[in-house]
């Protein structure tokens, strides 16, 4: 069996329910350690999210991790900043061809998977995350 590991997050709220399922399915499944939990968490965010966590380390363990945890769902996980950050990626892809003769190639497979990354972001606005 191959070794599952967390994506590192980066602060990009489009890929923030994706690296937040991941934590809690590879990780926080497998303990209840506040110590462990927070330090995961803290090796798997990099830049922007890292900065914004870091400073809970201060707090008691199980403290620490709550805050970290509800630090990144304020910044990444908010339903509309979640949503903003997919329209800004989906218009920033580049535009269709207009000449309808050429077959679909890799950008508009591109484009497919955004739109539907923004029916998924939709989709679960109203979850937990």
């Amino acid at each position: 069996m191959t070794k599952l590991h967390v994506p590192k997050f980066y602060g990009s709220p489009s890929k923030y329910t994706a690296f937040i399922n991941s934590f809690d399915s590879i990780i926080a499944s497998k303990t209840d350690d506040p110590v462990r939990l927070l330090q995961y968490l803290i090796d798997c965010c990099e830049k922007d999210a890292l900065e914004k966590i870091q400073a809970w380390t201060i707090l008691p363990p199980a403290d620490g991790y709550k805050q970290a945890r509800e630090t990144l769902k304020l910044h990444y996980g908010q339903p509309y900043i979640v949503a903003r950050s997919l329209l800004e990626e989906l218009l920033s892809l580049d535009p269709l061809d207009k000449d309808r003769s050429k077959p679909l190639e890799t950008p508009n497979l591109s484009f497919k998977i955004e739109t539907r990354l923004c029916y998924y972001a939709k989709y679960t606005c109203g979850r937990r995350y």
